[in-house]
C-alpha cells in the first residue's frame, strides 16, 4: 500500500495587497479560503514579505494566524474573533485566532521567502490568514505575496 499526495492549484490570497506598508504592530487579514465543497485535508503557504528599509528591530518577527468561519449553507458564518477576511487593520481583534507560524523580520531591507504547512489536519469549511507585522516598522509598500497550495492523500 502506498500513499500519494495530490496538490491542487497554487493560488494567490486576494487581498495580500493589505500588507503594504503595514504598520509596525498592526495586523491585516489577506483574503479567504473556500474549502467547505474541496475538502482538502492540508494546505501549503508560501510567502514573501519585504521589510522596511530602516527602523527594523534585531527582534522583529512577522506573526501569521489562522482565523476559521463555519459553513453556513455554503457560505462562511462568522469568523474567529469577528474578524472580517479583507480587513486591513484587525490586530486589536486578535483573541483567538490559532498562531500557525512565526518569521523572523530582523534587519533593514531584509525581504523572507518562506513556506509553511498549516499545521490543521482539516482547517475548515472557510479559513483565512491574518499576519501581524511586529518587525519595529512598517512593512515596505511592495513586493509582498502570499499563496496557498491545497493537497489530499490518496492510498
Amino acid at each position: 500500500m502506498s500513499i500519494s499526495i495530490n496538490y491542487g492549484t497554487r493560488t494567490e490570497f486576494g487581498s495580500d495587497s493589505n500588507l503594504a506598508s503595514l504598520a509596525n504592530a498592526a495586523a491585516c487579514a489577506i483574503g479567504q479560503v473556500d474549502n467547505h465543497s474541496a475538502g482538502n485535508c492540508g494546505y501549503l503557504v508560501d510567502f514573501t514579505i519585504v521589510g522596511a528599509s530602516s527602523g527594523v528591530s534585531a527582534t522583529g518577527t512577522v506573526v501569521f494566524y489562522l482565523i476559521q468561519a463555519p459553513n453556513v449553507s455554503g457560505s462562511p458564518g462568522t469568523y474567529t474573533d469577528g474578524i472580517s477576511v479583507t480587513g486591513a487593520s484587525v490586530a486589536g481583534a486578535i483573541k483567538n485566532a490559532r498562531l500557525v507560524y512565526v518569521a523572523n523580520l530582523n534587519a533593514n531591507s531584509l525581504t523572507i521567502n518562506d513556506c509553511f504547512l498549516l499545521p490543521v489536519p482539516d482547517p475548515g469549511a472557510f479559513w483565512s490568514l491574518v499576519i501581524l507585522n511586529s518587525s519595529g516598522a512598517a512593512l515596505a509598500a511592495s513586493g509582498h505575496s502570499v499563496y496557498y497550495e491545497p493537497f489530499t492523500y490518496n492510498d
